[in-house]
């Protein structure tokens, strides 16, 4: 962007599926794309959903991938920057779709998303599950605030959008 006629690049491909709803997380120097849902056409020909678990970085400096630990579960349209703690050493999923309940009948009365955290150490390369989060959210931007992570809206199950904003208080939160 500094550049005197800045022009994008094509950069080396994230190995694995194609993904959409993935959670991304930028510390380190580096980009790191974590789950998300893979489609492919079902026999019918309509579109199929594949959760995912895998998880990469992406190093700038090397234009290159690096595979990382899989996720214990997957995960998929979960707040996104994911909130980075610990001197950004630990990433936290919170919440998402694992697709668990994907096709639930009927739509009214889908229970909600599952309120499982993930954590991921970038020291020790290896996941936890946490404490679950309380408002369980898909599909919503974690934006950080002071020390805190702001959750606005999000939808609490299929095609259900809420009205409220939640926020916590991140122990040495930073992105």
């Amino acid at each position: 962007l500094g550049a005197k006629e800045p022009q994008w690049k094509t950069l080396e491909s994230c190995p694995g599926d194609a993904r959409t709803l993935a959670m991304a997380a930028a510390v380190q120097g580096r980009f790191l794309l974590m789950g998300g849902v893979s489609l492919s056409a079902g026999p019918d020909g309509k579109p199929l959903r594949k959760y995912l678990k895998s998880c990469n970085a992406y190093d700038p400096a090397k234009n290159t991938w690096e595979p990382l630990a899989d996720m214990p579960k997957a995960a998929a349209a979960a707040p996104t920057p994911a909130p980075a703690l610990k001197g950004k050493s630990r990433i936290l999923i919170l919440g998402g779709d694992d697709g668990s309940l994907c096709g639930f009948e009927p739509p009214a009365q889908h229970p909600g998303f599952p309120g499982t955290v993930l954590a991921y150490d970038l020291v020790k390369n290896a996941w936890s599950v946490e404490q679950p989060v309380p408002a369980p959210r898909a599909t919503l931007p974690g934006v950080l605030w002071n020390s805190n992570i702001v959750l606005p809206s999000g939808e609490v199950r299929p095609g259900v959008r809420s009205p409220e904003v939640w926020a916590a208080e991140m122990a040495e939160a930073g992105r």
